[in-house]
């Protein structure tokens, strides 16, 4: 079934916004926004879990929202600098080192801007 790339994207990104990703443990929806995104069923519909997002409009509640989004942040980087990390371990386990001396044959490949017709050597 084909459909219509321009009909599928809003959808496509909203599922990304606020899925959980592996490297921060967060939400980019929560990161950005200081809270977590709600369909639009449960606005509609008050749920246990949306009840409690009942906002104070005093100073101190919202320096408390964002003293807290700053630590949610942090934690994000901090965890995704440990996925970079454990990437890199992995990928250096597997990469064989070679020594190259003056004068040792390697297999060069042309690139395309040197290819010129189909006779040139490759």
């Amino acid at each position: 079934m084909k459909t219509s790339w321009p009909d599928e994207l809003p959808r496509i990104l909203w599922a990304y916004h606020i899925t959980h990703q592996s490297t921060t443990q967060e939400t980019p929806f929560s990161l950005v926004y200081e809270t977590d995104a709600l369909l639009p069923v449960e606005i509609g519909h008050p749920a246990s879990e949306s009840s409690g997002l009942i906002r104070s409009n005093d100073e101190q509640g919202l320096r408390a929202n964002l003293d807290a989004l700053e630590e949610v942040r942090e934690l994000a980087r901090i965890t995704s600098e440990a996925a970079k990390r454990r990437i890199e371990r992995r990928y250096k386990t597997k990469v064989r080192p070679r020594d190259f001396k003056v004068n040792d044959l390697v297999l060069r490949r042309a690139h395309a801007i040197e290819i010129i017709d189909k006779l040139s050597p490759k």
